[in-house]
């Protein structure tokens, strides 16, 4: 017998074009029992888990898959009511609800709905995700950034551009910096000397978004500009900015931000004294979108 009726494991036989689902012997004893899966659903778990730091499974089965999708689907961005909440300062997440809604996936699991799943499992917060995932994708996903990062007023105190605990430039004037890994990091909160600072905020409710810190303590006194741009070496299919805003600042004006599906521009004013700490915070959200393999 070269096929068999297929019944899911809620005892239902599903229909396709309105005549029962048949399949061969190899797809049931790989994709409809607990026993080993192979094939297309066992790469998707497999990268679905170690984009998130995960190890590898070597012989997940039907019902882990099923399993950890239901509890790891809130790992993931919704890309149908999002990316963004409500009021734009977030990510919005599925939930385990939302996320079935997406998939087309109903209270009881059907043949094919593992495909459906992983399919609708498809974007990540970038900052949290990226380096695991070029790790994963080495050929598809190069996880850089440029960023143009200028002191306009061109005063003598020196700034820097600080990524993580790395000082990448000093002095006054432009800086065009290239191929900066956009790893998970948490931001050196503030130095002892005036810098634009680039990376993910420190706030725990905020962590796994971007964000972009201008900042001046100097003793002088005055106004100064800065502004920092940061464009991204992905194509908005792997990397897309979705958002940026400015979050809060102290003692700043003519504070602007925009943005694009790979670029953020920023651009403020300090007004600077010796007794008075200046920022301005920007906040931006980048998109991750793994190439997972497809399975449907």
């Amino acid at each position: 017998m070269s096929a068999i009726l297929y019944m899911t494991p809620s005892g239902k036989v599903p229909l396709q074009g309105g005549k029962p689902v048949f399949i061969s012997w190899l797809e049931y004893s790989n994709c409809c029992c607990d026993g080993c899966l192979e094939g297309c659903l066992k790469t998707a778990y497999n990268e679905h888990t170690e984009v998130l730091g995960q190890p590898v499974v070597a012989c997940p089965s039907y019902s882990e898959i099923r399993t950890w999708m239901e509890g790891y689907c809130t790992k993931f961005i919704d890309h149908v009511n999002g990316p963004l909440n409500v009021s734009e300062d977030a990510f919005l997440y599925f939930t385990l609800e939302t996320w079935r809604e997406a998939a087309n996936i109903s209270g009881t699991w059907d043949y094919g709905d593992e495909a459906k799943g992983f399919a609708a499992l498809k974007w990540l917060p970038y900052l949290r995700y990226v380096a695991d995932a070029r790790s994963l994708f080495p050929g598809s996903i190069l996880g850089t950034t440029s960023w143009h990062a200028q002191d306009i007023t061109e005063l003598a105190t020196p700034y820097h551009v600080i990524y993580g605990t790395t000082d990448l430039a000093f002095g006054t004037g432009s800086y065009v910096l290239t191929d900066i890994q956009m790893d998970e990091r948490i931001s050196n909160p503030w130095g002892s000397d005036d810098c634009i600072q680039m990376g993910k905020r420190g706030d725990t409710f905020r962590i796994h978004q971007g964000a972009i810190v201008l900042r001046d303590a100097t003793n002088s006194e005055g106004t100064r500009t800065y502004s920092l741009d940061i464009t991204f070496n992905d194509t908005p299919s792997i990397a897309e900015i979705y958002g940026a805003r400015l979050e809060r600042g102290r003692n700043y004006f003519d504070a602007t931000v925009s943005f694009s599906a790979s670029e953020v521009q920023t651009q403020t004013s300090l007004y600077l004294s010796p007794a008075l700490f200046s920022y301005c915070w920007f906040d931006f959200f980048p998109v991750l979108k793994p190439p997972f393999t497809e399975c449907t």
